[in-house]
């Protein structure tokens, strides 16, 4: 996969989903915690307190909503077409897509 995130551009994808989400359920959806997770795995260096304001109690959490679009999801898509790139495979078609 690609480089590690540094500080700055892990400010930069949370200030994203803050400034993107408009359902308050967002905050407690697997989505969102499921990039929030992946950038936590790709960092080396502790940015915990970047991640506490997101932090919610497990038994809050939920599945999907199925919401169009998913904030989350697009941001975590864009996140792993980045790291792998700039390229990935579309699921519909099977083509390479650029992400710009």
């Amino acid at each position: 996969m690609g480089h590690a995130p540094n500080r700055k551009e892990v400010k930069k994808i949370l200030s994203r989903l803050r400034e993107k989400i408009e359902k308050e359920e967002c905050f407690t959806c697997d989505c969102l915690h499921a990039l929030l997770m992946q950038l936590q795995l790709d960092i080396d260096e502790d940015m915990g307190d970047l991640f506490e304001s997101f932090a919610v109690p497990r038994s809050m959490m939920h599945a999907c909503l199925g919401c169009t679009p998913c904030v989350p999801s697009q941001l975590y898509s864009e996140y792993i077409c980045k790291q792998e790139g700039g390229r990935r495979k579309s699921r519909r078609t099977g083509s390479l897509a650029s992400n710009v």
